[in-house]
C-alpha cells in the first residue's frame, strides 16, 4: 500500500521497468492486466505504466495460450521488387445485370487492376480470362 511509510519507487529504467513486469506478472500467476498494474503500482510509478502493462500482458505468450481471444500473430508478407512478379486475384459476388461475378487481378508491385464481370465463376472462364487479359499483354508472372 502506498504510505508514507512505503513510498512508491520511480522507475525511469526501461529495462527495470521490464524486470518489474516479468516478475510481478509471473509472480501473480499471469492473472491479467488489472491484478498485475493494482500489484505494480502499489510499490513504483513510471509514466504511461497502465498503458505499459496493459500492452504486456497483451503480449504475454503464457496468457496468450489460456486467453479465449489471442492475440495474433502478423503473417509473412513477401514483398515483390519488380513489376509482374507477382500477381493476386479475388473474386467478388455482385449484382450487376445479369453478371454475378466481378474477378480482380491485381499487379501486387504497383497495384494495377485488370478486372471482368462473368456471369458464373467456372475455372475454365477464369483461366482464359487471365490468359487473354493479362498473359498476352503482360506475359506470365515470375
Amino acid at each position: 500500500m502506498r504510505n508514507q511509510e512505503n513510498p512508491q519507487l520511480v522507475v525511469f529504467n526501461d529495462k527495470a521497468q521490464k524486470r518489474i513486469l516479468k516478475k510481478t506478472h509471473k509472480e501473480l500467476g499471469h492473472q491479467g492486466e488489472n491484478e498485475t498494474y493494482r500489484s505494480i503500482k502499489n510499490r513504483y510509478w513510471w509514466e504511461g505504466m497502465k498503458k505499459i502493462v496493459k500492452k504486456w500482458v497483451k503480449a504475454c505468450q503464457e496468457c496468450q495460450k489460456r486467453s479465449h481471444f489471442q492475440q495474433k500473430e502478423e503473417g509473412n508478407i513477401s514483398a515483390t521488387s519488380t513489376l509482374l512478379e507477382r500477381v493476386s486475384m479475388d473474386a467478388f459476388h455482385i449484382k450487376a445485370g445479369r453478371c454475378k461475378y466481378l474477378v480482380v487481378e491485381r499487379d501486387d508491385f504497383s497495384g494495377w487492376p485488370v478486372t471482368v464481370a462473368l456471369t458464373r465463376l467456372m475455372p475454365k472462364s477464369v483461366s482464359e480470362w487471365f490468359n487473354s487479359e493479362w498473359i498476352c499483354r503482360y506475359g506470365e508472372p515470375k
